[in-house]
């Protein structure tokens, strides 16, 4: 929790639990935005019948996933790299490039900003235009962007939900590649889209020098605790990014799962299907309630912000910390959205789950209008 009384990630179900005083097995966690119905079936027998690799060393090229992520991606393997979640390469990544300064777009995920910080770089921030729907301001950007700049651009954003279009992201690459700076695109939810290719950059990535795109197979084929992400870039981009690194930073399980995962062909057509059914069924239900309002997504998520209060006797003006308290007595874990820069004490994040717990988180808000 970084010394703060709210969480700064979603998923931490025993930090919340001591937090707000409530077994951690009562809570529905919609705060982490992860696949509720579980990976994809041939993970776990990918798992079990590899268990004899843990005496061995994983392969330290990982030829095999790389070849299976190049297959999915279109792109070459010797464009591509592998680590332990997407966090770690983009930790990773800047530690690599050394920018001058780190240009992110918020309200956007932390890690950016904290791998910034880490090695003592600055770090720009470049707001989205809430009053337009958490659009990019283009010309914004491209104005705190000098020489010897990273750019990060999350892509679909969390925790907003908006996507920028796959032509407006190569245009802005462009753009900010005129500029001798350095772009990295993170598609970590981007496979959540009826079709992924038209707006992911990973190909642009493998062909041109100065853009990487960072993704993660953990979110989508629900295997966060694995830790397994991806890094497009180009060929000699990746060839010193691996060079400067630990080796064996995927270990063997989760090279398994990763390998059943992209071999499965029916799961992201059932994903793809669900989600945008229940994060339907999610944002009409907040919207009823008349004092939450959902903004448009296209990810397994919903950023919604409190316009009003269900008990203005109990809350006369309901703040973000004291809704996501009363949800967790309730059983519900949802995201406090403070940590995020730019929005303040009125946003929560919920991910999309399915039916059962959908229904079960709609009960609870709308509980909370007459006590029960």
């Amino acid at each position: 929790m970084k010394g703060s009384s709210h969480l700064d990630h979603g998923g931490n179900v025993a930090a919340a639990a001591r937090l707000y005083r409530v077994p951690a097995g009562s809570l529905i966690d919609f705060s982490a935005n992860i696949v509720p119905w579980g990976p994809p079936a041939g993970v776990r027998k990918a798992i079990a019948g590899s268990f004899e690799a843990i005496r061995r060393y994983p392969d330290p090229g990982y030829g095999r996933l790389r070849r299976a992520l190049g297959r999915s991606l279109r792109v070459p393997v010797e464009c591509l790299a592998v680590g332990n979640g997407g966090a770690d390469l983009i930790h990773q990544l800047v530690h690599r490039v050394r920018p001058r300064t780190v240009v992110v777009v918020d309200p956007t995920f932390s890690e950016y900003g904290a791998a910034a910080r880490g090695i003592g770089v600055e770090v720009v921030s470049v707001m989205l235009d809430a009053g337009r729907g958490f659009r990019l301001d283009a010309k914004a950007l491209l104005s705190a962007v000098d020489e010897g700049s990273l750019v990060f651009l999350c892509n679909p954003n969390n925790p907003t939900g908006g996507l920028l279009p796959g032509s407006e992201t190569a245009a802005l690459f462009r753009a900010i590649r005129s500029r001798g700076a350095f772009l990295t695109v993170d598609e970590s939810f981007i496979d959540f889209l009826p079709d992924p290719r038209p707006e992911s950059v990973a190909r642009e990535a493998g062909a041109h020098s100065g853009l990487a795109v960072i993704g993660s197979l953990t979110k989508f084929y629900a295997l966060p605790g694995l830790r397994l992400g991806y890094l497009v870039a180009a060929a000699d981009f990746v060839r010193a990014f691996e060079d400067g690194r630990a080796p064996w930073t995927v270990n063997s399980f989760a090279e398994q799962a990763g390998l059943a995962a992209l071999a499965d062909r029916e799961y992201p057509a059932r994903v793809r299907r669900l989600v945008p059914t229940e994060r339907q069924y999610l944002a009409e239900g907040m919207e009823r309630l008349g004092w939450l309002r959902p903004w448009p997504s296209v990810a397994n998520f919903i950023l919604a912000r409190i316009t009003g209060s269900p008990d203005p006797r109990r809350w006369p003006v309901l703040t973000s910390s004291e809704l996501t308290r009363a949800l967790a007595g309730r059983g519900i874990l949802v995201r406090d959205c403070r940590s995020f820069t730019g929005l303040g004490s009125d946003h929560i994040r919920v991910a999309v789950r399915d039916r059962a717990d959908n229904k079960r988180l709609l009960a609870a808000l709308g509980g909370l209008s007459n006590g029960s």
